[in-house]
């Protein structure tokens, strides 16, 4: 799969790219403490001393670091979110004692980083274990007060020359005006900023919800290869002149057996060979799968890739539709076509149309049981890989001339197919 495919896959569309997931745990979570520091220091110890020294490398590695895992455990794993805003502290402290001794724990800002990721892990880890909307939208409000609130914090530290938690004239600290326009300008901010983020999460949530339903929808009606090449490229639905391989397979006996059967019975049976069909088709790259009753309808970019989906599908199914008195018919043929969306005004659909695809369908109704009848356009490129006989015309219905066809047997296994050395019945 190319870069670009990956990056812009249908689940990096609804979850985010993982960089992108990177960018905004960094700047939004992992590194706001770490920014009001590194400014917090720059100004006690100056631009030049501080950016020269250690202390600026290792807050810096240490929230990349903690970025990294969030971004991968808020994905899947939530158990590990407060423990996960504890790696930022961990690591700076762990590099900081090593360079400073134990002296790093008697600044206020090293202790203050330690609460304030503290309290902020054990937040995201009640959002995420709780279900109750609205208790997470009062842990969104908390946690943004709480950030503001280490703006006032890191501000007293300056005023008071770093050293303001242990001082006991904090009170008066704290009745000065400026200073309580100051923390309550900042609280209000961070309810106010709150409130906006919890808004701003819930639609966020629902528009995930509702695109992942879209993605499911659209995925049935155009397949999982095809939905993502139009995520990338919106031209790839249009309708336009194509050379394709199309494959029919239908079900021998199914109208007789369904007639004896529950509507349950018949359902299951069905999902079961749609589900090992789809399967098949998706690993021989179909560009397009389309189920109608009990046919199959798969269309391919080469040849190879169809004759290898009709060996492996005849083989897959046999042990499902044998013990229900069945088999399948598979016919295959090649040529141009028109593929794209079709339809009218308000009510289209993907599909293929044109010769070709009705050449196929013929085809496939002069199958036998088991059989898979190949037409010499689809064959002709095919005869130093599989073994193909019993060449003869067939007359199809509505077309001028007979068909050239013969019988697909079995064929060597392509690289990647695993253990198996040969396909066939």
């Amino acid at each position: 799969m190319h870069k670009e495919h990956q990056e812009f896959s249908l689940e990096s569309r609804i979850v985010g790219a993982f960089y992108w997931r990177f960018v905004i745990e960094l700047f939004r979570n992992s590194a706001y403490f770490a920014i009001i520091n590194i400014i917090y220091e720059m100004i006690l110890k100056g631009p030049v001393t501080y950016l020269t020294g250690p202390d600026f490398y290792a807050i810096s590695s240490a929230v990349l670091i903690q970025s990294y895992w969030l971004t991968k455990w808020k994905s899947h794993a939530h158990r590990y979110v407060f423990v996960g805003n504890l790696i930022g502290p961990a690591i700076y402290t762990v590099l900081e004692v090593a360079v400073e001794g134990m002296s790093f724990f008697s600044a206020s800002n090293h202790i203050a980083f330690w609460v304030f990721s503290i309290l902020i892990g054990a937040g995201q880890q009640l959002r995420f274990n709780v279900a109750d909307d609205k208790l997470k939208r009062a842990v969104i409000i908390y946690e943004n007060v709480l950030r503001s609130t280490v703006v006032y914090l890191m501000y007293m530290l300056l005023e008071t020359g770093g050293s303001g938690i242990y001082r006991s004239d904090f009170e008066g600290f704290f009745q000065q005006s400026p200073h309580q326009y100051f923390i309550f300008a900042t609280i209000f901010l961070g309810i106010g900023f709150g409130m906006a983020d919890a808004t701003g999460e819930r639609y966020l949530a629902l528009l995930k919800r509702t695109a992942a339903q879209l993605k499911t929808y659209s995925e049935c009606l155009l397949g999982r290869k095809l939905l993502e090449k139009v995520i990338l490229d919106s031209s790839a639905l249009d309708l336009a002149r194509r050379n394709r391989v199309v494959l029919f397979a239908d079900i021998r006996g199914f109208t007789h057996w369904s007639e004896r059967q529950s509507p349950e019975a018949v359902v299951e049976v069905l999902n079961d060979y749609f589900t090992v069909a789809e399967k098949v088709l998706s690993q021989q790259e179909a560009v397009k799968i389309k189920f109608t009753g009990d046919e199959v309808m798969a269309v391919f970019g080469d040849d190879i890739s169809a004759a290898y989906a009709a060996l492996m599908m005849r083989s897959s199914l046999h042990t499902l539709l044998s013990h229900q008195g069945m088999g399948l018919g598979i016919g295959i043929h090649k040529g141009m076509l028109m593929e794209g969306i079709i339809g009218a005004e308000h009510v289209k659909y993907y599909d293929v149309i044109g010769d070709t695809v009705n050449t196929a369908k013929g085809i496939e109704e002069a199958a036998s049981t088991d059989e898979i009848l190949i037409s010499l356009a689809a064959a002709s490129n095919l005869f130093s890989r599989f073994m193909i006989t019993g060449r003869h015309a067939l007359s199809i219905k509505g077309k001028s001339g007979p068909v050239t066809v013969f019988r697909l047997l079995s064929g060597r296994a392509k690289a990647g197919d695993g253990n198996i050395k040969t396909v066939h019945a």
